[in-house]
């Protein structure tokens, strides 16, 4: 007797859905489709993760234990402030020896400019004077 052919179940989940990119999407790329070529927007989170119950359970700390979470907590804060200004100290000095190191270069540019500037200046100066008295010995400028 031939045995009964075994009907072949869908995948579960998502039967209709595509198979996974190859390249890694990018928020904000646009897409490439023969129609129209449309911008990917980011996925909206799932109704499920936004509505989880908060399980709210009430715990009740001895004195000790509020003292000790209370300072444990201003130290937290000093902390969080110290890191804050070492981080604040750390990108002014950055930003002192980034001027620091250019400062020299902005000098020497400076003086390659003024002294380049001056070269021309001098230039223009004696040709003019040169033209001048060439105008002056023409014998256009007598009355």
């Amino acid at each position: 007797m031939a045995e009964p052919v075994k009907k072949k179940l869908p995948p579960t989940g998502n039967p209709s859905a595509r198979p996974p990119r190859k390249e890694p999407v990018i928020v904000g790329q646009k897409r490439k489709t023969t129609k129209v070529s449309q911008t990917i927007k980011p996925k909206a989170k799932r109704a499920s993760a936004q509505h989880k119950p908060h399980v709210n359970v009430e715990k009740k700390f001895t004195e000790k234990e509020l003292i000790a979470l209370k300072k444990q907590f201003k130290d937290e804060q000093k902390a969080e402030k110290e890191r804050i200004r070492r981080k604040r100290r750390v990108e002014n000095y950055r930003r002192l020896e980034h001027w620091r190191k250019n400062k020299k270069l902005l000098y020497q540019r400076i003086l390659f400019g003024t002294v380049i500037g001056g070269f021309f200046y001098l230039v223009l100066l004696c040709f003019g004077t040169i033209g001048f008295v060439l105008y002056l010995n023409t014998g256009h400028a007598s009355p």
